[in-house]
C-alpha cells in the first residue's frame, strides 16, 4: 500500500491490509481528518499473485496536497525548501511573482459530464470548493467550511419552498464523508 506518487506531511496511511494465496482482492479505503491530517484507512484482503491496484480518493485540502506534491517532484530533482509547508495565496500573481505552474481546466459542463460518468469523488469536492468559492460569505479553501455555506445555502432553499431540511447535513461534495445527510427528495426539490 502506497501512496503516489510519493508521501506527503499532510496524508497518513493506515495499512491494515492481509495477504493471502491466490489472485483475489477486497480492499476498501476510508478517509478521516484528524488535526489537519487526513488519514486513509485500508483494510481488507488481496491475494499475493493479484495486479496492483490503483484506488482513487478525494482528499480534504487539495491546495495543499498539490502543493506538497509538486515540492516533492522538485526535491527530487534537487531543489530545496526553507518551509516544507505549501502557501497558497487567494491573490492573482503580480508582476514580481514567477509562475512555475499553471493548468487549465475544462469547462464545467465537461467536469460535470465526468462527475457524473465516473462517479469522480475528487470532481465532486472539487466542485463543492469551487460553486461555494463563488459565494462572498468566506474566503476559505478549506472544504468542511464550503460544504457549510453550501448547506446553509440548500436548507434555504428547500425551507423556501416548504421542504423541511432538518435532517440535512453536507461535510464534503464526494458523499464519502459518513457524516453527509442528504436524502434522495432533498436532491430532487433541489
Amino acid at each position: 500500500v502506497a501512496l503516489e506518487p510519493y508521501s506527503v506531511p499532510s496524508v497518513k496511511l493506515i495499512n491494515r491490509v492481509r495477504t493471502g494465496t491466490g489472485r483475489g482482492r477486497n480492499l476498501q479505503v476510508t478517509r478521516r481528518t484528524v488535526r489537519g491530517q487526513d488519514e486513509f484507512y485500508v483494510s481488507g484482503y488481496i491475494g499475493v499473485t493479484a495486479p496492483a491496484e490503483r484506488i482513487y480518493r478525494s482528499v480534504s485540502d487539495p491546495e495543499r496536497f498539490a502543493g506538497e506534491v509538486l515540492m516533492t517532484f522538485l526535491e527530487h530533482t534537487g531543489v530545496t525548501f526553507e518551509n516544507r509547508v505549501p502557501v497558497i495565496e487567494d491573490e492573482s500573481p503580480t508582476a514580481n511573482d514567477k509562475i512555475i505552474a499553471s493548468v487549465q481546466g475544462l469547462p464545467l459542463i465537461d467536469q460535470v459530464q465526468g462527475l457524473l460518468q465516473e462517479s469522480n469523488n475528487y470532481i465532486a469536492d472539487m466542485l463543492l470548493l469551487n460553486l461555494a468559492g463563488g459565494t462572498s460569505f468566506d474566503t476559505s479553501r478549506n472544504l468542511g467550511t464550503k460544504a457549510q455555506i453550501l448547506e446553509d445555502y440548500m436548507k434555504t432553499i428547500l425551507s423556501s419552498r416548504g421542504v423541511n431540511s432538518q435532517g440535512l447535513v453536507l461535510k464534503s461534495g464526494s458523499g464519502l464523508t459518513p457524516e453527509n445527510r442528504l436524502s434522495a427528495k432533498d436532491v430532487v426539490y433541489l
